[in-house]
Order: C-alpha cells, then structure tokens, then sequence
C-alpha cells in the first residue's frame, strides 16, 4: 500500500490514556453526529438491504451512541473500544447486544472475537490514531470480517484541521506529533494523529476496499479554525 511510509523504529504511544482522562471528564456525545445520520440517509440506507440478519461493528464504539443509532435501523450491532469505562455505557444502552460489545488492545484480533461477518463496518473519528502497522492490521481484518455485499463507513481527520497546525512534524510510524500551546483547550496534552491531505490519499489509504464515495465535514469552531475531516464510504472488493 504505497500510501503509508517506511516503518519507523520508535512508535507512538496510543492515545488510550489522553482518552482515558476524558472519559474521566465526562467526555461522551449522546447524540450521532451529523454526519452519521446524513451519511446513512443520504448514502447508504439505498446500498445496504437490511434483513433480520444484519449485522454493523463499531470500531471505536466508545459509549454506544452511533451503534444505538444502527440498531435503532434495524441492525444487529457490535462494538470494540480500547477504554472499559465508556464500553460499559455502551453495553448498558444496548443491553440486547452487550455480549457481542468487547474490551481490545492494539494487539486483539477481531477475528477472535467474533464468528459472523458483518454487512457495515463503522469507524467514526479513530483510525487516524493508529499507526502504520496496527492500521494494516484492522484493515486486513476489516476486510476479512466483511460480508461480499459489504460496505465500510471511515472518518479521517484532513490536514486542514486546525490540529496540524500544532504538529511537531515527527514522524512516528506514520503519526505525527501535536502538541498544544496554552491558548488551546488542550493545553499541555500531546496526542499522536495521522493526517490525510486529499481525496486522492484517503481512496489510496482504504485502497482495500472499492471506494463508493468520499465525502467530508466540517465545524467552525473559532474564527478561521477548520476541524475538517473525510468520510469514506467503500464496498467489499
């Protein structure tokens, strides 16, 4: 996959534990995001044919909101997180699936853990925490867990997010360094985030997967400030 650069020696951490002190903050949305919705109704409600059997994994599910939002459409939902605490609001939410919602690391295979293929598989606003190795890894196991009619739903954070502008410009097997001054929220915080620059980059990033449509989003947070990401919708191959 020629998009991802060589492999670094040094690895950066992941972002479990920025994640974690905002877990402990109460940090949660209780609502899908906006472009969830307009992606399912504008999208892929026309693609995907839901029957009975239906199945959609949340990968990075944190507190169920998006998966409630799939089940509530008729799929049979599954998640995984990295963090227990927002996992187990995801289960409490959806007590008719909490055994099918799961606790990873970097090192899990999905394909232990689940036996079934799935129709949609949904990653909203994580994958670019991933560096090159692990990201391969989902991806191939992604693929491999996807029914022959299946689609993908992934976001990506653009480098005209505002967040590039705090890079340190070191490259970490295939993340870059943010560090925020103190006239950010998130002062005193570093995180680890792989940016896409284009349309182009993000069909060469999910290059795995037959790309449907690449749309994008993005909310004005202060004057001049862009949190700009892409979605990639792609099919099974």
């Amino acid at each position: 996959m020629g998009y991802f650069m060589s492999k670094s020696t040094v690895v950066a951490p992941p972002a479990k534990e920025h994640y974690a002190k905002r877990a402990k903050e109460g940090y949660g949305l209780m609502y899908p995001d906006g472009h969830v919705i307009r992606s399912w109704e504008n999208f892929l409600k026309y693609k995907i044919e839901l029957t009975a059997k239906s199945r959609m994994l949340d990968f990075g599910c944190w507190n169920g909101t998006h998966a409630l939002y799939f089940s509530d459409k008729g799929f049979s939902v599954a998640g995984v997180d990295i963090l227990e605490s927002p996992l187990d609001e995801a289960k409490s939410r959806i007590l008719k699936s909490a055994e099918n919602f799961h606790l990873i690391s970097d090192s899990t295979s999905l394909l232990d853990l689940y036996d079934k293929k799935f129709d949609l598989i949904f990653s909203n606003q994580v994958l670019y925490f991933l560096d090159n190795d692990t990201l391969l890894k989902r991806l191939d196991e992604f693929d491999r867990m996807l029914n022959s009619s299946g689609y993908v739903l992934f976001t990506m954070m653009a480098r005209a997010h505002y967040f590039s502008e705090h890079s340190n410009g070191l490259e970490k097997n295939g993340l870059e360094t943010i560090r925020f001054n103190e006239s950010n929220r998130f002062a005193g915080k570093e995180i680890y985030i792989r940016f896409v620059e284009t349309t182009a980059d993000i069909k060469s990033l999910f290059c795995k997967f037959k790309c449907e449509t690449v749309g994008s989003y993005d909310v004005c947070l202060e004057e001049g400030k862009s949190a700009k990401h892409f979605i990639f919708i792609g099919k099974k191959r």
